[in-house]
């Protein structure tokens, strides 16, 4: 029993050697899977190459500078007096007390 469930292992593996170039062949390749999805969904290959150049490049960027704003109140009634503190994040070599903000507040 063990014998003939080995010898048909066997006869399989040879006939997956043996069908294996056939199969290769309908496999299409990356290229053309690729060159198909731009055609079909209208990709444009630069702008892929593009996004992929910001992709390696991105771990060499430092953090984007921010201002983080606080409202005290934070819900204010009509004609109260709102006091707002900003505190900069992410600027490097750069003392808060030298820096100064322009906002405005719109209004409905």
């Amino acid at each position: 029993m063990l014998r003939s469930v080995l010898s048909l292992f066997a006869v399989a593996g040879m006939l997956a050697l043996n069908i294996y170039p056939v199969w290769a062949l309908s496999i299409p390749s990356a290229s053309s899977i690729a060159a198909q999805m731009e055609a079909r969904y209208n990709v444009n290959l630069g702008s892929i190459q593009n996004a992929a150049t910001s992709f390696n490049t991105s771990s060499t960027k430092e953090p984007a500078v921010e201002v983080s704003i606080a409202f005290d109140p934070t819900d204010p009634k009509l004609g109260e007096k709102v006091t707002a503190t900003a505190s900069p994040i992410n600027f490097y070599n750069a003392d808060p007390k030298d820096m100064y903000f322009t906002w405005y507040i719109k209004h409905n």
